[in-house]
């Protein structure tokens, strides 16, 4: 069965010099996920062209998803046309391609995205921003400010806006994520050395670094009205980054004469519903700015919006905020930039990108929860109670049945009997899933914990730690897993078990 998604035909204006495109129209296949191009090349660079080259190659974000079969034309006269067709299977939803054209040893880059589908010429490489080295030097005590020196540079042909750090610290066993901004942006052909300090941290046994930038700007919704007595959001900024994830930032203003609590908010970011929760309290008329990070950006593809829901408290406490890491660039050299050519396929590693073997079908991979576990609490000298911590098992099958890493976003309402208790939300990084589970203790469980059982392949997710030791959890729960698609369950109670199923919604 075929439908059509995209179609758009005219001549394009482009460089003199490089061939036009008067055609270029998606059809998608329901059957094996396949994307067809049928196309037109116009030859207006003033001489006959032969064995032409033509490779599409689609992303999300910055990760290459799938590539077509290169088309060939054997010969194109000056001034003439000639019909292609592209070709790729098992291709997920994407936001942007690119379109390499090689030709008499040149190599041209077209590219497009959903507002843009045509395909455009581009005169210079993208960003390629990559980590060089870093290193860090450690305060005389713990908790300490950690001195990281990082080395970075971008040898694409295009500016790099917003280079970010990714700083993965293992603190007692756990991954603790810093993203620290380092500048405005690093020009082509540049690397730029920064120190990073980062602010009163534990003492960690090892940590990693990596870096990324914004890829894409999404939507930009409308602010209120100045003075509205409301519970607000402004400034709302949602961007995606090179490396898939997305950033949300903007500030909360309390126009109302009450304190408030328990601030929850649901952003619409595209199609995709993503909760947060801002920590503490806030007094009438504060305005307090926030920013979050979703591992996987969905597509901007229908807008952007937010909604909010709060409880009003008797009074608001002052805000314990940690104090942000600080940047200072140290130095800045020339480098080499990199030319226009085919990038080689990337590196075939089915957890990382599942879908890379042309027979996978989507609707083949499940998800299943294995049980319940609980790390039970204790009485302290004053009384009080610790709470007992739950654990849910998930376990996340590839096509062939076999257990499989991927980071899935978990949203679950979560009720002690029939007594609503409250939201919770875990988003899992990849670096979850090197914490081992058999080390999970009452000394060092949290009601966040996600680990690893490396030897039955499941995820351990902790989820609520309770107030008192009388606790009987049920949960609604939907799991989120990029380019794989949506499962939900609702009512889990008892043992949470339920055998492994497929997608509900496949993306």
């Amino acid at each position: 069965m075929m439908g059509l998604l995209l179609l758009l035909s005219g001549i394009w204006l482009q460089d003199g010099n490089a061939p036009q495109f008067t055609k270029f129209e998606f059809i998608r296949e329901r059957i094996a996920h396949k994307v067809l191009v049928e196309g037109v090349l116009a030859n207006t660079t003033g001489a006959e062209l032969t064995d032409v080259k033509l490779t599409s190659i689609y992303y999300d974000g910055n990760r290459e998803l799938r590539r077509s079969k290169t088309a060939r034309i054997a010969k194109v006269g000056s001034g003439a046309k000639a019909d292609f067709t592209l070709e790729a299977e098992q291709v997920p939803n994407f936001t942007r391609y690119e379109l390499y054209v090689e030709y008499g040893g040149i190599t041209r880059l077209y590219g497009g995205d959903e507002k843009a589908p045509m395909p455009a010429l581009r005169k210079a490489a993208g960003a390629n921003l990559a980590l060089v080295s870093s290193k860090d030097a450690l305060p005389k005590s713990f908790p300490g400010d950690v001195v990281l020196t990082v080395v970075v540079k971008n040898d694409g042909g295009s500016p790099a806006d917003e280079p970010t750090a990714i700083l993965g610290f293992k603190v007692r066993g756990q991954e603790q994520l810093v993203r620290v901004v380092l500048d405005r942006a690093i020009a082509p052909g540049t690397e730029d050395t920064f120190e990073v300090t980062i602010h009163d941290l534990e003492a960690y046994s090892s940590y990693e670094a990596r870096v990324t930038f914004v890829f894409a700007e999404g939507p930009r919704p409308a602010d209120p009205p100045p003075g509205v007595k409301e519970l607000v959001v402004r400034s709302l900024r949602m961007v995606r980054m090179a490396d898939g994830s997305g950033r949300l930032t903007g500030s909360f203003k309390n126009g109302m004469a009450i304190a408030v609590g328990e601030v929850v908010t649901t952003f619409q970011v595209g199609k995709t519903d993503v909760p947060f929760t801002l920590p503490g309290t806030m007094a009438p008329g504060e305005q307090r700015p926030f920013e979050f990070y979703v591992p996987s950006c969905p597509s901007f593809d229908g807008g952007g919006g937010w909604g909010v829901e709060f409880k009003e408290v008797a009074k608001a406490e002052p805000a314990t905020a940690a104090r942000a890491p600080s940047v200072k660039k140290t130095g800045t050299r020339t480098v080499g930039t990199s030319q226009i050519k085919l990038p080689p396929p990337p590196v075939k590693d089915k957890n990382n990108d599942p879908e890379l073997n042309a027979k996978t079908r989507i609707k083949d991979y499940a998800v299943g929860v294995r049980g319940l576990m609980y790390v039970q609490g204790s009485y302290l000298a004053n009384g009080k109670y610790t709470g007992d911590v739950y654990l849910m098992r998930l376990i996340i099958l590839d096509d062939d049945g076999k257990p499989m890493k991927s980071t899935p976003t978990i949203n679950m309402t979560v009720y002690n009997k029939d007594q609503p208790w409250g939201k919770v939300q875990r988003i899992v990084g990849r670096e979850m899933w090197n914490i081992d589970a058999t080390k999970i203790n009452s000394g060092n469980v949290a009601d966040n914990t996600v680990a690893c059982d490396k030897k039955s392949g499941e995820l351990w997710v902790a989820f609520v730690r309770t107030d008192g030791p009388n606790f009987e959890p049920r949960a609604d729960m939907t799991v989120v897993i990029p380019d794989l698609g949506t499962w939900s369950w609702k009512g889990l109670s008892g043992k949470f078990e339920v055998a492994a199923k497929t997608a509900d919604v496949p993306r």
